[in-house]
């Protein structure tokens, strides 16, 4: 699949009735965007005719739809031989059937873990009875933010629509609904591979629907009674009051692969009418999971909860209830205008599930595995970025917070919710947030004791599980429960010294030791349950521990060593486990955790009950290997950690879809690496921009406008962030070759995991900003009651919210696993952070920066790099000033009284967009230089506005560091030689002999200058000292510094990797030795000055610089600049036409006038423009372009080239490996340029054109570049 286009455009294909493998991922649609190619395997399971078409509407009814037909090819089938050695024997031993299993799994420092049930074994046909059926849905919330959308008028229909939807019934009588509450959504059909729906729908609409769904290759009806005659089920309506029975067969070929999710989110809809049915609302959630993912109940074994966002944009202008509407909540249809905008974007609802303005919302628990079903819904023609915040979510074994996804189309995260707080999952784009597509979810510390058993049908389940495989003696099977006691104790010093194997002692005090032991008691199932669940200890746990405790506590201590070893043997017959202590539930902290054990003291040696403590511990097991189904005995005598702060209960999870990356080489947790703490000062101050457009609006010629450089006004106020040395916020970090690229963004902050990020945040602009790091969260960030955040924290003080003008803030960030780079990823992984007081505003304003976040150990500690590696960062994005809060003070500035601009004149709108990089346009943007062999990594961010995407296209053009030559300068011309003092520059060449033989200096403010004719790219510089004649005396440079510049008048001081304003360069020790230094990065420059810090004597220098051109063996060799003459340009004819005469020697690029260009007398293929370069070059491309004559253009759009020496002997050039002559490609506009590459390069004197192709006439002018020749290159 090519996807290809001149304008913004996506394309959402899907092959009708078939899956695709992409990239190993399942896919019913293959998303494209220009310049995009992508391979997808298919497999066709039905005969039959099929339609291939672009999921965007636009595109639908523009056409763009084929068919494509699978026909039955039948081929030989050959019996498969059998296997002898898989041979399977009577005698064999039964292995255990592990799909009857049932998990208890556990974590430490999470929420007390629910049972998870065992797969439900065998395939399934799951029964669902369906029902289309009309309703009054009201979008409008209580929220404020919504009521402007709400409101009824002359032009406005208020918040409550008439729709249908589809309704789930328990059974074929469609009398009683499987759910009370009123939903607009669809409910959700779940299934694994190899399982059957069986839909029983009925239509209780007022006209024709369906039900169909998407991605799946084999629906059929349930009852066929003609079988010879196919029925597209797809298109075939039912008509109102009738029932159609639907049978959907989940195939391999609809479900997950290895690399994909657990479950993939699909879409069923009604599709007699696609687009007017599902903006009516029927549409629903289609869910197919791989094989033994779901319990009998149809739930994943392996999440605690799943959650289902359908992100729908409801257009009701195009529902069939819109006249309905009209005239049920107008009070004069008549006189609404429809072709009002306004009115029609009112009728446009953007939602979440059907709830707009964080309407719905959802509850979870610290520590909870989500799995979270993400669908985009509806006809627009741009994709969704859904942004998670508070919590990361994990995709393609990588973390993201922005999750993007194409119309129509659906996508399966798993997220483990970490951080407490309200947050929202909404929208990235403010324009589509701010219409109401968010919902919010709360995150809790769930301070409970409940039973591992979280409802009565597993709570039976277990019972059964247990009763079938581990002997339980009579008596004790539905009376009794056992539970595991943890008990501690204080003893002195004098009581502590006993060794036992199911002991475990630590020493508090110097006196006192903490011992613990476990014990098993059985407990009445009626009514000590009731206790366990309200967080008590039962009375018989009590009443046995009374009586042990009555006798010698260690003799009774020794007697439970024996006994707690047979337990540990049986602890699989333990039914509950549990963690609490005698007056209220231990509480364990997750960031102290085990750091901190609160013991009650005791004033005597003997045992008490006031100073005991029993705690019910949870034993932890691991289930990494399912079939090892053993305790984890170090687990089980471990101390529990007392604390007064709030506990956060966990689990160990199963092996699923979830990685936790628990095996990983790079999981450094808090405790295994010692924290950094990176400090950071930045401040948002404002600046004059001007994009990288420095000429006059009238020196800019049409083409260069057409590429972008325009601008309505000489330059933009803006806002940005810089970064300071302290928090004075009085010296600025100036910035170096490494940090140039950046532009208008700002710093790049820098952490690895684990470490504490701190910002101190100052806004030195005139209105309110804030400081939000995208990705990554602390607890202050949740929102709280107004006011106040978590623990007391100030509103005014979290981390995004406003700063005004001349104030401060401190924030802190530790840099966790999750928002760091995966095993799959880079040892780096980037981000951004910006203001998002109003995001659109402040982002277009100027107000963004790149962050990035690596592997602990990667950066270097002295400078934060990473060595061998060169990071750039490129934010692709269009800034419209029109957004900016600048833009009534640039127009008062810049726009003279009578001021005509106009905010809604396209002109005015078109000439204040800037398609930026780092926020220069049309190829302005500086510092991209990539040392040759040297890794570069590209950190490439976006965060324009809805309906903005980039494809990135790195051009694989010929650039100047091929052979890594250096080009030595010693003949460089005496005039070129400047210097700050009075003695001779052209002294200082390397090497130079003779009794005068160096520059020198007369003290610390001397500077030498090399003027290099035009820009050069430099690497490096060798220098060295001189001696006088008598070899006496030595004058060296020690230290010193270099800057240079392009025009002379802006000067830049080399940084390279330095942290400080200026890179110091060690020098030569002696008068004789080289000593070479090389610029990392690179530099280019005209002018280069060498300034001496420290020398001995005085300052003195002789020196080489090390470098090349720009772009090598690029350069224009003459054609634009006259420097080729018209004598060495000839042709096979040219035109003479009235006055006008088209010779040859017009054919110079860019040639100007009513004859502009080389034109033959006649168009044929035997023509042909000949140049003679006078001496034999090193051709590497050649750049064309054509005419125009009146309003005709006149292109030519092949040609072949061949080359000579003499003038006589011509040869062509092939194609590489052929004797075919090689035809290159010449233009497709008049106006625009063509440039072809020479690969490899030609060395000649001649060289001529051919035209083969051309448009209306052959007109031709063109430029060759090149170079000048080695000797050696030549032979």
């Amino acid at each position: 699949l090519i996807g290809l286009g001149s304008t913004p455009e996506i394309h959402s294909i899907q092959f009708e009735g078939h899956t695709l493998k992409v990239f190993n991922h399942k896919r019913v649609t293959v998303e494209m965007t220009p310049m995009t190619f992508t391979t997808a395997l298919m497999k066709p399971s039905a005969t039959g005719k099929f339609l291939i078409s672009c999921e965007i509407h636009s595109h639908q009814t523009a056409g763009m739809n084929a068919f494509f037909t699978v026909d039955n090819c039948p081929e030989p089938v050959v019996a498969p031989i059998p296997d002898k050695r898989n041979v399977i024997r009577d005698d064999e031993e039964e292995e255990e059937d592990e799909d009857n299993m049932i998990s208890i799994v556990f974590k430490q420092g999470g929420p007390v873990s629910v049972l998870r049930s065992s797969a439900k074994g065998r395939p399934k046909v799951w029964v669902h009875y369906i029902a289309a059926e009309e309703m009054d849905w009201d979008y409008s919330s209580q929220s404020a933010a919504g009521s402007e959308w709400f409101r009824k008028g002359p032009q406005r229909l208020g918040g409550v629509y008439k729709k249908v939807a589809f309704v789930e019934y328990t059974d074929k009588t469609f009398t009683k609904k499987k759910t009370t509450g009123k939903m607009l959504m669809g409910p959700e059909l779940r299934g694994e591979v190899g399982d059957k729906f069986q839909i029983v729908f009925k239509n209780m609409a007022s006209r024709p629907f369906n039900l169909y769904p998407n991605g799946l290759t084999s629906v059929q009806p349930l009852k066929n009674t003609n079988k010879d005659k196919p029925v597209d089920l797809r298109s075939l309506d039912v008509p109102p009051g009738e029932i159609m029975m639907y049978l959907w067969k989940l195939t391999a070929e609809d479900g997950p692969t290895e690399a994909d999710p657990r479950c993939l989110t699909r879409l069923y809809q009604s599709m007699v009418d696609p687009i007017r049915d599902v903006a009516s609302g029927l549409v629903g959630p289609l869910i197919i999971c791989k094989s033994q993912s779901l319990d009998k109940r149809g739930r994943v074994v392996t999440s605690d909860k799943e959650k289902k966002l359908l992100f729908t944009v409801f257009d009701e202008n195009r529902s069939w209830y819109f006249e309905e509407n009209m005239k049920k909540n107008s009070e004069d249809p008549t006189k609404i205008d429809r072709n009002d905008p306004d009115f029609y974007n009112s009728n446009v609802m953007h939602t979440v599930n059907g709830f707009m303005f964080n309407h719905l919302q959802f509850r979870m628990c610290v520590g909870d595995v989500i799995l979270w079903h993400v669908a985009s819904i509806g006809i627009q023609n741009n994709f969704l970025s859904v942004y998670f915040t508070g919590n990361t979510f994990e995709r393609d074994k990588t973390y993201g917070t922005v999750l993007t996804l194409f119309p129509m189309t659906g996508d399966t995260v798993t997220s483990e919710v970490e951080m407490l707080g309200e947050w929202e999952v909404s929208a990235f784009d403010p324009s589509l947030k701010q219409r109401g597509m968010s919902v919010r979810y709360t995150v809790v510390n769930c301070e409970r004791v409940l039973p591992v058993v979280d409802n009565q049908d597993y709570d039976d389940e277990l019972n059964e599980f247990i009763e079938q495989n581990f002997p339980i003696p009579r008596g004790t099977m539905e009376k009794d429960r056992t539970i595991a006691v943890h008990v501690c104790r204080n003893r002195t010093v004098t009581d502590s010294a006993i060794g036992r194997e199911n002991m475990s002692s630590d020493t508090e005090r110097q006196n006192r030791t903490r011992v613990c032991e476990i014990r098993y008691i059985p407990i009445k199932r009626e009514n000590d349950l009731d206790v366990l669940s309200q967080g008590g200890i039962p009375q018989d746990i009590l009443d046995q521990l009374d009586g042990e405790m009555s006798g010698n506590s260690l003799e009774q201590n020794k007697a439970l060593t024996g006994e707690h070893q047979n337990m540990n043997i049986k602890v699989r017959n333990r039914r509950e486990l549990w963690s609490v202590s005698k007056d209220k539930i231990n509480k364990v902290d997750a960031k102290v955790q085990n750091n901190n054990e609160v013991l009650k003291d005791s004033g005597s040696s003997g045992l008490k009950q006031d100073n005991m403590e029993e705690n019910l511990n949870l034993h932890s097991y691991d289930y990494k290997d399912p079939k090892k189904f053993q305790p984890d005995l170090e687990s089980v005598l471990e101390p529990v950690s007392n604390s007064s702060d709030n506990q956060t209960y966990g689990r160990k999870s199963l092996v699923s879809d979830y990685d936790d990356y628990g095996d990983e080489g790079n999981n450094v947790g808090i405790r295994s690496t010692e924290s950094r703490f990176r400090s950071y000062y930045i401040a948002a101050e404002e600046i004059m921009w001007d994009y990288g457009i420095n000429k006059p609006a009238q020196l800019i010629k049409p083409r260069d406008m057409r590429r972008g450089m325009r601008k309505y006004f000489p330059a933009y106020k803006k806002v940005v962030f810089r970064a300071y040395q302290d928090r004075d916020f009085k010296h600025p970090i100036k910035r170096g070759e490494l940090d140039e690229h950046l532009g208008i963004m700002g710093p790049v902050l820098k952490a690895e995991i684990n470490d504490v990020l701190t910002v101190v945040f100052k806004n030195l602009a005139s209105r309110p900003y804030s400081f939000h790091l995208h990705g990554v969260y602390d607890k202050t960030q949740g929102s709280f009651s107004p006011g106040t955040g978590p623990e007391g924290t100030k509103a005014e003080q979290v981390p995004g919210d406003p700063v005004p003008p001349g104030e401060e803030r401190v924030y802190n960030w530790r840099i966790s696993r999750r928002q760091g780079p995966s095993a799959s990823e880079f040892d780096c992984k980037a981000g951004a952070y910006y203001s998002d007081v109003n995001m659109e505003k402040d982002i277009n304003s100027g107000l963004i920066g790149p962050m990035l976040i690596c592997r602990p150990g990667i950066l270097r500690p002295r400078d934060l790099l990473q060595p061998d590696v060169m990071d750039f960062f490129l934010l692709f994005t269009t800034f419209d000033e029109r957004k900016s809060w600048y833009l009534d003070y640039n127009t008062r500035k810049f726009c003279t009284p009578p001021c005509q601009a106009k905010v809604d004149d396209p002109w005015f709108e078109m000439s204040n967009k800037f398609a930026a990089i780092n926020g220069y346009v049309s190829e302005t943007l500086p510092g991209l230089i990539v040392e040759q062999y040297r890794t570069a990594r590209w950190h490439l961010l976006n965060v324009g506005s809805q309906g903005e995407f980039h494809a990135i296209h790195f051009h694989g053009l010929p650039f100047g560091v091929g052979k890594n030559q250096e080009h030595r300068m010693g003949k460089i011309h005496r005039a070129l030689l400047t210097l700050a003092t009075k003695s001779n520059p052209s002294l200082a060449r390397l090497e130079l002999s003779g009794s005068i033989n160096a520059w020198m200096g007369s003290g610390t403010d001397s500077w030498l200058q090399v003027d290099l004719l035009r820009p050069m790219l430099l690497h490096g510089i060798r220098t060295q000292g001189a001696k006088t004649s008598m070899g006496l005396s030595e004058y060296f440079t020690i230290l010193y510094t270099v800057s240079y510049s392009i025009d002379q008048e802006n000067w830049t001081t080399y940084r390279g990797n330095s942290t400080k304003s200026s890179y110091t360069f060690n020098g030569n020790m002696d008068g004789s030795r080289i000593k070479e230094n090389l610029f990392s990065p690179p530099i280019v420059g005209r002018y280069i000055r060498i300034h001496p810090l420290t020398f001995q004597k005085q300052p003195t220098l002789r020196i080489e610089l090390l470098g090349c051109d720009l772009n090598s063996c690029s350069m224009p060799l003459g054609m634009e600049r006259r420097l080729i003459p018209s004598s060495s340009i000839s042709a096979s004819s040219f035109l003479n036409k009235w006055l006008l005469s088209w010779s040859p020697d017009l054919a110079r690029l860019h040639q100007e006038g009513r004859a502009n260009a080389w034109r033959p007398k006649t168009n044929n293929p035997h023509e042909w423009l000949q140049v003679d370069f006078l001496s034999v070059k090193r051709v590497t491309g050649v750049v064309t372009q054509g005419a125009r004559s009146v309003l005709k253009p006149m292109i030519v759009t092949e040609f072949t080239v061949s080359i000579s020496n003499d003038g006589h002997k011509w040869s062509s050039v092939k194609e590489q490996g052929t004797d075919s002559e090689k035809i290159f490609e010449g233009n497709s506009e008049h106006d625009e340029e063509a440039l072809n590459v020479f690969d490899p390069p030609l060395f000649a004197r001649f060289i001529r054109i051919h035209p083969k192709g051309w448009v209306n006439d052959i007109a031709l002018r063109l430029e060759f570049l090149g170079c000048d020749t080695q000797p050696f290159e030549r032979k």
